[in-house]
């Protein structure tokens, strides 16, 4: 008489269902890393990396060859709309990555990317009234503008828009100044760069009074026990 086989016990269902979510974060995380490689070489400044993005966006456009990958407008005539534009292109395309990117299981995160959004839309701003005060020398805010000076500097008005940015997102105040102005390592802009924190933790705080990081952990601590264990489980790998 023949024998049955032997009977093969079937996986748990749990381990199944882990291993079909623990699968599809996976994808998720590969598919928003290809949407990130594809974004990113748009223009030269959205493939740059984060912190040579900020350093060049601070930057002050002195005199000599460095134009800081262009950002340094030389003609403002010609050149001024064309760097505004690439500018814009980052500023968008970095701020919705790092939107998504911070709200996904794929650590990327949020430090870096707020000043590099904040930086560009300060520096764009900065160039608009460089090219103001080249277009109009002659209006009364410019009347202190002294002749073959450098008036305007764009790279002060990046560095304001990246603290005032950094500081609505993370509601951070006096650390926040302090990191500033060892990054500009002086004191000369120290009135500009606090008066634009405080002003813009004021808007963020009638907008929302918790920052990113409390919200994210309140919003870890309210999920079910299960979804919390996987959340660790992901930290640790």
């Amino acid at each position: 008489m023949a024998q049955k086989p032997p009977h093969r016990r079937s996986p748990p269902r749990a381990f199944i269902s882990a291993h079909v979510r623990m699968h599809r974060e996976l994808t998720l995380s590969l598919e928003i890393t290809a949407i990130t490689t594809i974004l990113s070489f748009i223009n030269g400044y959205t493939h740059m990396g984060g912190t040579e993005f900020v350093y060049n966006l601070f930057a002050m456009c002195l005199p000599g060859p460095n134009t800081h990958e262009g950002l340094c407008v030389l003609d403002p005539g010609k050149q001024t709309f064309y760097v505004i534009r690439m500018i814009a292109v980052a500023m968008v395309l970095k701020a919705a990555l790092t939107v998504v990117t911070f709200g996904i299981k794929l650590p990327a995160g949020i430090f870096i990317p707020t000043l590099g959004v904040g930086a560009c839309a300060g520096r764009i701003v900065g160039l608009a009234v460089q090219y103001a005060q080249w277009r109009w020398p002659g209006a009364p805010i410019f009347s202190s503008c002294k002749p073959n000076t450098q008036c305007v500097i764009p790279g002060l008005y990046a560095m304001v828009g990246a603290a005032a940015t950094l500081s609505g997102v993370t509601r951070t105040t006096v650390s926040l100044a302090v990191i500033m102005f060892e990054l500009t390592d002086t004191l000369t802009y120290a009135v500009p760069v606090m008066l634009a924190v405080l002003v813009a933790k004021t808007v963020a705080d009638s907008l929302e009074p918790k920052g990113i990081y409390e919200l994210v952990i309140e919003y870890v601590f309210l999920l079910p026990a299960s979804t919390l264990s996987r959340h660790l489980q992901l930290m640790n790998i």
